[in-house]
């Protein structure tokens, strides 16, 4: 029988009688049990001598259970798994219908079990709390793949451990001061594995020496850089940060259980000398109304990292433009960010004129037009920008971009874009000589070398190429290549002269590089030739080139390389029959590619009808012969 499902919400379901009773019980469980904080646990987390710093912390334990939680609190499952609380209550399908749960949207897809709602067996689906609709896992059928779950408190905040920052800080690099204040033996850390004689005739024990012990060498005094990555940190623990390390010029904080931007705030504003500041994986509200930290500045911060914490651009560019008014690097990786997200926030001065580094890669961004405008328009200083992973299409825009002039290095990997006249747009930035462009779909189907020449013969001042420098040599090869592309288009149409305006259209360099290598012309009839040639362009035609066919095929690995002159006018489909005579590898398994020298990329000979002459293959080339088996 087919039940008919209804949504609810949760108290829809749940008698009066029994919300009331179990309000009775959350408040029951939240008051806990009375912490009992001895003087040796507050000196662990303030390892000073005098009694004033003692009296300043109170009787806040260091370490916290999961007592008064709150939704939109931060929770570790113990395992790495991070979420926040959405919903604190009952579960109407649980067997224990007065029992206290949490329910959790998680950060990450596939940890969860539902969408916040459960169903009943009349076919009634109550939500409890409104998560993220399960989305189906492509190549799985009906699988589909949730966010949200819900879990016990009773069993949760037996593994749910949350602390402060003082107390990890002192934990990881600073064991020995702790354990020097306090009654409580140090645990061992140091492994003796045998002993070892010495030259006055001695034994010495051979120790290996253990992290724990080797956190402790390192004096917070003295120290600039600390990393405090998943450690369920949820505030900073009291005063006395700045004390502890006045040195701290970068502090790595992502994923633990931040939930409040203050919280942040109260941490940076004990390490004026703080230049880092790294919060990936934490999840923040920000309480404009009632935001008490006003318009303070913390001008030394120069680099902040936002990734995966979804907090809006809007938000983003608001908590920035209050408090980090010479930020010069802004990492906002996988945030969700979308083309209209981009139009809530826009300001001028102050950082958005030191910045010269952002990163809004695995974000949703689609228009190109849209970056040009918004942040093109808003970080006139930028140096580079880094859109891997996004839904951007192309890149032509209807007039020529007067933003990003400055701009030296874009990353466009693992987009959407397709036309080579995206790259040709490329030019429009001057200073541009660093890119990143790979799996999009316009190179998919290319080898990594044929992918390379195009794009440095195409653009002018491409100088790294995925992450790669571009010789001189390399450039000029790729350049005459790619013209000699050029001309053998041109030849083919013959004296169509919307055809040649079409072509010529397509390749916006061409002018250019017929400046840079006059050698190599054009005559009427559209045949290419030498300029400083007396025999005519028939002679350039039947010129021959002297190549080395290098096997590397184990069909034929017993054969030596051959030297062998063939016509620039040769197809693939007579070079492979050569081949296939000299080394007996069959054609139909044949996968042939050249270089112009041993240090140079490869490039794959994939069109039997096209001539050697189109890909550039010039004296000196390599053939390699290759199987597909």
């Amino acid at each position: 029988m087919t039940h008919s499902t209804r949504m609810i919400r949760a108290k829809e379901r749940v008698p009066p009688i029994q919300w009331h009773l179990m309000n009775i019980q959350q408040l029951l469980y939240t008051i806990g049990k009375r912490a009992v904080v001895h003087r040796a646990c507050i000196q662990s987390l303030y390892p000073l001598n005098d009694s004033a710093a003692i009296t300043r912390i109170g009787s806040a334990p260091p370490r916290h259970r999961l007592e008064n939680k709150s939704t939109t609190d931060r929770v570790d499952n113990g395992s790495d798994s991070l979420g926040t609380i959405r919903y604190i209550g009952p579960v109407v399908t649980a067997k224990d219908a007065s029992a206290l749960y949490y329910g959790i949207e998680w950060d990450d897809w596939g940890r969860g079990k539902n969408d916040g709602s459960v169903e009943l067996p009349s076919g009634e689906r109550v939500v409890h709390f409104s998560g993220p609709p399960g989305r189906k896992l492509s190549g799985h059928g009906s699988s589909v793949s949730y966010k949200c779950s819900f879990a016990k408190a009773t069993v949760f905040d037996k593994t749910a451990e949350r602390s402060s920052l003082l107390q990890r800080l002192q934990e990881r690099y600073s064991n020995e001061e702790m354990y020097s204040n306090s009654e409580v033996e140090a645990p061992s850390d140091v492994v003796v594995a045998g002993e070892v004689g010495t030259t006055l005739g001695s034994e010495k024990p051979i120790e290996f020496v253990g992290a724990k012990k080797l956190s402790t060498q390192q004096t917070l005094q003295t120290i600039e850089k600390i990393s405090l990555s998943g450690c369920q940190i949820v505030e900073l623990g009291g005063q006395g940060l700045g004390q502890l390390a006045p040195h701290l010029t970068e502090l790595d904080l992502s994923r633990n259980l931040f939930s409040k931007w203050s919280d942040v705030l109260a941490i940076i504003r004990e390490l004026p000398l703080l230049e880092t500041l790294i919060l990936s994986g934490n999840r923040f509200t920000v309480d404009e109304e009632n935001d008490n930290n006003g318009e303070e500045n913390f001008e030394n911060l120069k680099v902040l990292v936002l990734n995966q914490t979804l907090l809006s651009w809007r938000n983003t560019g608001t908590i920035i433009t209050r408090h980090f008014p010479k930020l010069e690097q802004l990492h906002l990786v996988d945030n969700e960010y979308e083309d209209d997200q981009l139009t809530e926030f826009k300001t001028t001065g102050g950082w958005v004129e030191t910045l010269s580094v952002l990163d809004l890669s695995l974000n949703r961004l689609k228009s190109w037009t849209k970056v040009l405008e918004i942040i093109g328009g808003m970080f006139v200083n930028l140096s580079q920008l880094f859109l891997n992973g996004n839904r951007i299409v192309t890149l032509v825009t209807d007039a020529k971009p007067i933003a990003f002039q400055k701009l030296k290095t874009l990353s466009l990997s693992e987009n959407l874009i397709d036309s080579w006249t995206s790259i040709d747009a490329l030019n429009a930035f001057p200073l541009m000589d660093t890119l990143r462009f790979s799996k999009n779909p316009l190179t998919t189907q290319m080898s990594l070398g044929e992918t390379r020449m195009l794009v440095v013969a195409r653009t002018d001042h491409i100088a790294v190429f995925n992450a790669s420098p571009v010789r001189e040599k390399e450039r000029k090869e790729a350049e005459q290549l790619y013209l000699k592309r050029i001309l053998h288009e041109l030849a083919v149409i013959g004296d169509d002269k919307t055809e040649h305006e079409r072509v010529l259209a397509a390749h916006p360099r061409f002018t250019r590089l017929r400046e840079l290598y006059p050698e190599i012309s054009i005559d009427q009839s559209g045949n290419t030739a030498g300029s400083g040639s007396t025999a005519g362009p028939r002679k350039l035609a039947s010129s021959l080139l002297k190549v080395s066919i290098i096997p590397m095929s184990m069909q034929a690995t017993s054969f030596d390389p051959l030297v062998k002159k063939i016509p620039q006018q040769m197809k693939v489909s007579q070079l492979k029959l050569l081949i296939e005579t000299k080394f007996g590898v069959q054609v139909p398994a044949q996968v042939l590619s050249f270089r112009t020298d041993s240090r140079s990329m490869p490039m794959l000979l994939d069109d039997d009808n096209a001539e050697v002459s189109y890909y550039g293959m010039q004296d000196g080339s390599e053939v390699l012969v290759n199987d597909n088996e």
